[in-house]
């Protein structure tokens, strides 16, 4: 230790070649001095060089670096640990929920229940015995009831199994694999909103259906509606009438939602349908209008009571027994739950539902995870920090430190210098710095002559040079180059945020605090209704006023009867309208953005600019093919109502049949849109001739709808027209008449009524998306920004400086070296002495040359070590390029398929714009068959000699308009569908590749083929199911017929009994089919053509035995579904053959015209960044390599002199 207490002592840093030279010109005492002041610099040096060492590690090691970390083949735990911005790109970005999700639903009991059995159904079937029950009669109505409540399990299963097999089959699209808690939320909030739309979308096409056949005035064969009277003049169809619980009447044509308690009477046969005798009320059961209606307001309660279920079933002819359902206090439905609330949930007791993390896991396939942390350098960091400040440290101390503490010891000696003039400061500063240029030498050494001197002033100035050059560069190259960077800021206000968003156009990622976020938050939609839905025309007041005149004896199509119907149904395609847009908005609203980064602002608003017009148009569409599927329906099964029939009589043949009536010369077996202008007629002309007013533009016609749908209501925006028309009114309710015209400024008096129900009755949508209250909800806590930028100049000072010491000391050995040559060459060298200089480098006898010689090795050692670290280190490259072409792109994509991103300068892109879909049709639709009907009456003119079929060959006519019908309902909603996806928009700030754009077509254009047709066949099967459970009548006679009265007595009811062919009765399944002069028809024209065969299409004999019509032709025109097919199964998928698609990358690419694009890699070998750090560690490298040599010379040799005292 007192060897480096004295080597410590007697340091001196500062000592020039003349401190350990006597000069005869220089006294001893000078020299003391002069040692001592290098001594005291060097202990300040020390300190302060010291201080620095301490000062700057710390500073390196508390300064935060944000460290980039790569994992490859994560499995899940290993995701699952991982930071919330880890980003682990899916192998496959496209997958399906079915992959990793399981959807069971489990149906109320009741459907799986005795009580929706055709045993149970056949059982209390009252068989031709309907009508001549009294009104209330569970046996009038109850197979119908039941029929219904199997129909609707059936229905709410296959909707349901429907639906999940859809969701199953969408697609989840996420480029990178979420985290599990992420996930696991994500997917359950899809699986809510399924759980939410589906039964809701259900209830909402059920009360449509419903509304629409009230407003139809459809007959029920059952006469539970409507009761048809039978007059020796015409027959009367009259809207029946039930008692309300609170004793008051409901009407029929007025409220279809009329109920009463159902009952057992004993009466039957009566004269009408009203008398009553001995009653024995059914728990829980009503009656009403229709058998859907009245068992919807029914409850179960009986069927939970096995003696309620045995004495129900004693009223009927049957030996068959039933057990009742258990009560389960588990239910979420009780005993006493109205059908209506079970429908309302789907028939849906609980689900089961698995969610696979694994699953998904396992299809995601991450390749690899990277993300970034931040972290606190390591102590090798710093100590090679440190090395690399040492050297340029030590250079500019011993320049700055003799400066400085000469200073401070002349203030601390009062030393007073004389003062100089600035000019001749300026010219003594100018003459030393002349001076020192001329003699400056760092090379200098002794004993030396002058040629030596001169040559080693030169090698400084090479020297200096050199490393000026050297600096220039190397500092003007930092200047140029771009890193990485990252910085993290916290707790950002929202004004913050789109300040670091318009500054950093990518790498700006802010993570949510909330990742889920629903639309409601921070999106306001709001309909402005057409007026008339707020206008007296749809109040109760005035379907009152315009019906207070129907008691009279007036004609049937006189405004008086009609015109309260047709405001009633305007009043219910409001509602109807008002509830499709309040329920589809409120599941829409309920959707939810899920993203755990925040979206920007300008992608974010035009995303959910483009959800809402999404929504619109499909919202409109759908409302619009529900009522067109069910006026297709009505009309093409013929539904009988009184404004589409004449009633015939053929005494002498025992029978009464319908005619369809005419509207001028416009037949409703042909036409749908039949109609005349509504009228007032003086009820005391004979047969209503003379017509007292004409309501402009207000028709009836065969159907109340249609009629309506022709409509304007420009009378009533014309208040003389209105007082016109109130003037024929004389009820004690015109006194009160204060009814206002519409407003012409608000919308067009021609404006017709399908149009404003084609628009949802909307004339304006107001429409806000709030992005500050979204950046609320997502509230996130930090920002980590990244980004391409120049280092700072404190990091090119601190580059410099690392690198100046070890520049220096490695030039200045090198001229060293070349110095020494150089001298050899002239002093004369040879073989032999470059031998002995080789011999001398091995040379260990004297301790400075053991020193040197073990500084070099430690000093080679210390360099590789350093340079096999840095050069062969992963470093994260990001590079850039403004505005590629497709050809630069397809190169950069084929190079760096993960990690390419280009940004689009149009990040939405409409779809019609590159994209192209053509939608091909089964050959069927492409004739007009309905025109060539007519060649099968002709080829059959027996029909016409027997006019009560007639009807037969209406049905087998009305069976061809019906295909023609829903081949074109199919084209329209294919159409449709197609123009809403082709007009929708591509959302993406990145530009896709070529096969993600073609998987992305080819994902949505796949759904689209399940999707359309399923929800259009939903509909459809839910509307042939409530026509078969009404029993509504059709004017062809085939499946209801008068039974003819053996007495006929005027004010009887005129019963109606179900027709039945070969043992088939249509009272019980709608199957029934009879062949007729080579015709199949069924109870329904829609049944019949579902169940039949597309081979007659293909065969001259079968559509036309006068062999004049064309068949079509399977090679002419080919078809995917076999001449076998049902056309039912046609249907199934909307006649549709095939979507043929084209889409234009270049035009893709094009719209998107990327304005950048930014790759990263891992670079793994840089040469140029190992050389440089080896010379920013050179200076310090060679500073330590010497203190260490000098440390284990001095060491060892005081070892190997120990001497061991030993004992003689």
């Amino acid at each position: 230790m007192s060897f480096f207490k004295n080597y410590l002592y007697n340091l001196n840093l500062f000592e020039s070649s003349s401190d350990t030279n006597d000069r005869q010109d220089e006294q001893q005492q000078q020299q003391q001095q002069r040692r001592r002041f290098n001594t005291t610099a060097t202990r300040v040096y020390i300190v302060v060089l010291t201080f620095l060492l301490i000062y700057l590690g710390f500073f390196i090691w508390s300064d935060l670096e944000i460290i980039n970390v790569i994992q490859h083949y994560p499995n899940e735990q290993q995701v699952d640990d991982l930071p919330n911005d880890a980003v682990c790109p899916c192998s496959r970005i496209s997958l399906s929920y079915g992959e990793f999700i399981s959807l069971e639903p489990i149906l109320h009991q009741v459907c799986s229940s005795h009580f929706v059995s055709d045993r149970w159904i056949e059982a209390i079937f009252s068989g031709s015995n309907f009508t001549y029950f009294n009104l209330k009669d569970f046996r009038n109505f109850g197979s119908a009831q039941f029929q219904a409540l199997a129909g609707l399990c059936n229905l709410s299963y296959s909707n349901l199994k429907q639906s999940i097999d859809s969701f199953k089959q969408s697609t989840f699209i996420n480029s990178k694999m979420l985290p599990e808690t992420t996930f696991q939320k994500e997917i359950q909030s899809a699986i809510d909103r399924f759980q939410q739309i589906v039964p809701r979308a259900f209830g909402t096409q059920l009360e449509l259906i419903r509304q629409v056949t009230t407003s139809n005035r459809l007959v029920s064969g059952l006469q539970t509606n409507y009761i048809i009277t039978y007059f020796s003049t015409f027959n009367q169809i009259t809207a029946a009438t039930y008692d309300n619980s609170d004793k008051t009447s409901c009407n029929c044509l007025l409220n279809d939602q009329c109920a009463s308690d159902a009952v057992f009477n004993s009466i039957f046969g009566a004269p009408t349908r009203y008398h009553s005798s001995s009653i024995k009320p059914l728990l829980g059961i009503s009656s009403g209008c229709l058998p859907v209606n009245s068992i919807l307001s029914s409850t179960l309660a009986c069927f939970y009571d096995q003696m309620c279920v045995d004495n129900l079933i004693s009223f009927f002819p049957t030996n068959e027994r039933f057990s009742a359902m258990t009560d389960d206090k588990k239910s979420r439905f009780g005993p006493y739950a109205t059908v209506q609330s079970i429908v309302d949930k789907l028939m849906v007791e609980d689900w089961i539902i698995d969610i696979s993390y694994q699953k998904y896991s396992e299809s995601c396939a991450p390749l690899s995870c990277t993300y970034s942390h931040e972290k606190r350098h390591s102590v090798a960091h710093v100590l090679i920090q440190l090395i690399g400040l040492l050297s340029g440290l030590i250079l500019v101390l011993r320049l700055v430190i003799p400066g400085i503490v000469r200073f401070i010891i002349d203030k601390l000696n009062n030393i007073q210098y004389p003062k100089v003039p600035f000019r001749i400061r300026l010219r003594q500063i100018k003459a030393n710095g002349k001076k020192l240029i001329i003699e400056l030498n760092t090379f200098e050494h002794f004993p030396c002559n002058d040629r030596q001197i001169r040559y080693q002033r030169y090698a400084t100035r090479l020297r200096i040079f050199l490393i000026v050059i050297s600096i220039t560069i190397i500092a003007g190259y930092n200047l140029m180059i771009k890193s990485v960077h990252h910085r993290i800021v916290t707790n950002s206000t929202e004004l913050e945020y789109l300040n670091l968003e318009k500054t950093y156009t990518t790498g700006l990622n802010c993570s949510c605090t909330s990742i889920s976020i629903p639309y409601v938050s921070f999106m306001t939609i709001q309909p402005h209704e057409h007026q008339i839905c707020s206008s007296y025309l749809i109040t109760p007041q005035w379907i009152d006023y315009s019906n207070s005149e129907s008691g009279i004896d007036v004609y049937i199509l006189d405004y008086r009867y009609q015109a309260s119907n047709q405001f009633q149904t305007l009043a219910m395609l409001c509602e109807q309208a008002r509830t499709t847009i309040n329920d589809s908005l409120n599941a829409f609203l309920q959707s939810q953005v899920v993203n755990s980064q925040i979206i920007r602002r300008e992608i974010f608003q035009t995303k959910m600019i483009q959800l809402i017009k999404s929504w619109k148009a499909a919202t409109i569409s759908q409302f619009r093919q529900r009522i067109e599927l069910i006026r297709i329906t009505t009309y093409a099964n013929q539904l009988m109502n009184r404004m589409n029939i004449y009633f015939q009589s053929n005494y002498s043949g025992g029978k009464i049949i319908t005619e369809p009536r005419l509207y001028g010369d416009c037949n409703c077996a042909f036409n749908r849109t039949c109609h005349e202008s509504m009228k007032i007629h003086d009820a005391s002309a004979i047969d209503y001739t003379t017509v007292l007013f004409t309501v402009p533009n207000f028709f009836v016609g065969c159907y109340p709808i249609e009629a309506l749908f022709l409509s304007t209501l420009e009378c009533f925006y014309n208040q003389s027209c209105m007082k016109s028309l109130h003037s024929n009114f004389h009820s004690s309710l015109d006194e009160s008449w204060s009814f206002p015209a519409l407003n012409s400024n608000l919308s067009s008096s021609n404006e017709i009524i399908e149009t404003m129900v084609n628009q949802l009755m909307v004339v304006e949508w107001l429409e806000n998306v709030n992005f500050s209250s979204y950046y609320r909800k997502c509230a996130p806590r930090s920002c980590i920004i990244e980004y391409n930028a120049r280092y700072s100049p404190m990091k090119i000072i601190n580059i410099v400086i690392g690198i100046l010491g070890g520049l220096s000391l490695g030039l200045q050995m090198l001229i060293w070296l070349a110095l020494r040559i150089f001298e050899k060459s002239i002093e004369g060298f040879s073989f032999r002495a470059s031998l002995q200089s080789l011999k001398e480098l091995f040379d260990f006898n004297d301790e400075d040359k053991l020193t040197h010689r073990l500084q070099i090795i430690l000093v080679i050692m210390m360099l590789y070590a350093f340079y096999v670290h840095h050069a062969f280190r992963s470093e994260l490259i990001t590079k850039e390029i403004k505005k590629p072409s497709r050809a630069v792109y397809e190169d950069l994509i084929r190079q760096y398929p993960d990690s390419l991103h280009c940004s689009c300068s149009e990040i939405t892109i409409q779809y019609r714009s590159f994209l192209n879909v053509t939608a091909s049709f089964h050959p069927i639709c492409s004739r007009d068959f309905v025109s060539e009907a007519w060649n099968i009456v002709h080829s059959n003119p027996l029909v016409f000699l027997l006019g009560i079929k007639r009807n037969y060959a209406y049905a087998g006519i009305a069976q061809l308009q019906a295909m023609m019908s829903l081949c074109k309902l199919s084209q329209d909603t294919i159409h449709d569908s197609l123009d809403q996806l082709l007009t929708s928009y591509l959302v993406n700030n990145q530009l896709l590749s070529s096969s993600l754009l073609r998987e992305h077509i080819q994902r949505i254009i796949d759904d689209f083929k399940i999707q359309v047709p399923k929800t259009v066949m939903n509909m459809f099967a839910l509307i042939r199911m409530t026509t078969i459970a009404n029993k509504l009548m059709t004017t062809y006679s085939t499946n209801w017929i008068f039974a003819f009265p053996p007495i006929r007595i005027s004010g009887y009811t005129l019963h109606t009994v179900p027709v039945v062919e070969s043992g088939c009765n249509c009272g019980l399944t709608s199957k029934c089919m009879m062949n007729y002069f080579g015709l199949q028809i069924g109870c329904y024209v829609i049944e019949t053509i579902s169940q039949s065969l597309l081979e007659c299409l293909y065969d001259t004999h079968c559509i036309d035995k006068t062999n004049t019509s064309r068949p079509l032709n399977n090679s002419a025109d080919p078809s995917r579904f076999p001449i076998n097919s049902t056309f039912g199964s046609l249907l199934n998928e909307l006649m549709l053959e095939k979507l043929s698609d084209n889409h234009s990358y270049d035009d893709y690419f094009r719209h998107c015209a990327p304005s950048f694009c930014v790759w990263s890699h891992f670079n793994q070998r840089d040469l140029t960044k190992g050389i440089t750090t080896l010379i920013s560690l050179y200076g310090g490298v060679v500073i330590i390599g010497k203190l260490v040599a000098i440390i284990i010379v001095k060491l060892l040799p005081r070892q190997s002199v120990q001497v061991t005292p030993t004992t003689n």
